[in-house]
């Protein structure tokens, strides 16, 4: 995960900046209620954009134990030059709180899972070519590749999730 966040930060900080985003995400991606997003232009021609997004979440879930969720992925969409747009994409989230042992045992202790998720999207995007509003709406099925420190009741390795939606609304920013 060290060496995606730096690979990251290398890409928003390279010389050739493009066009950002930045979002909200409900859902979806964010592998839990929210996430606050960072997206960056990587590569655009008359017919296609391609583009890396990473983001953080926390909060506290019923007062009992924290969630914290941490989505990186690639975005590719069409039509740079239009307002609407089909997006498809990718997106890998450490989440750390997806579930915990109480709400299914009744424990006293907090025992939380850390889990690695990966995450496909396919959707809407409407977003203007220059600065503006931002808004996308995606289904994004999840698949649980690794549980890190899993409870009783969790398998460790790959679980299917068919039904997720996601919802995106932010804006554009140009730095050049």
């Amino acid at each position: 995960m060290k060496i995606l966040s730096i690979v990251f930060l290398w890409v928003i900080f390279s010389p050739e900046l493009c066009a950002q985003n930045i979002y909200a995400e409900f859902l979806g991606n964010s592998g839990g209620l929210y996430s606050i997003n960072y997206e960056h232009v990587i590569k655009q021609t008359d017919k296609k954009v391609w583009g890396v997004h990473g983001g953080f979440s926390f909060y506290r879930v019923r007062g009992k134990y924290n969630h914290f969720s941490k989505p990186i992925g690639f975005t590719y969409w069409n039509r740079p030059q239009g307002k609407h747009h089909a997006e498809f994409g990718i997106c890998l989230n450490y989440i750390q709180g997806l579930r915990d042992n109480r709400e299914r045992w009744d424990f006293e202790d907090v025992r939380y899972t850390k889990t690695l998720a990966t995450l496909l999207n396919v959707g809407y995007r409407f977003q203007k070519p220059d600065k503006g509003f931002l808004l996308k709406v995606y289904y994004a099925p999840a698949l649980i590749l690794y549980e890190f420190e899993s409870v009783e009741y969790v398998p460790r390795y790959m679980e299917f999730y068919p039904v997720g939606f996601g919802l995106s609304v932010g804006s554009r920013i140009n730095l050049k």
